[in-house]
C-alpha cells in the first residue's frame, strides 16, 4: 500500500535514547481505495511530541492501479467501527 499523503505536526523534540510510545488509530472505515492512519507520539513522561496522518492506497497488484479495500479487510475492520 503506497503512501498517498503524509503530514506531521511537531510539538516537542524527542532525543536520542528516548523511549517513544506511538499510538495509531483509524477513525473511519476505508473510503474507496484510501485508508487514513492517525498517529500520536509520546515520550516516557507521557508528553505529546507530535501528531501525524498517513493516507495509504489499496493497489490491485495485477493491474497496478488503485482499488477498493479488499472484502476480507473490510469484514475484519467493521467490528471496530460499530
Amino acid at each position: 500500500m503506497p503512501v498517498s499523503e503524509y503530514s506531521v505536526n511537531y510539538k516537542k523534540p524527542a532525543y536520542y535514547d528516548d523511549e517513544i510510545t506511538i499510538v495509531t488509530t483509524v477513525k473511519e472505515m476505508p473510503k474507496g481505495a484510501r485508508i487514513t492512519f492517525n498517529y500520536e507520539c509520546y515520550n516516557s513522561e507521557n508528553e505529546l511530541l507530535n501528531t501525524g496522518t498517513v493516507v495509504l492506497v489499496f493497489i490491485d497488484k495485477a493491474k497496478n492501479k488503485p482499488c477498493a479495500a479488499p472484502d476480507w479487510f473490510v469484514s475484519a475492520a467493521q467490528k471496530y467501527f460499530k
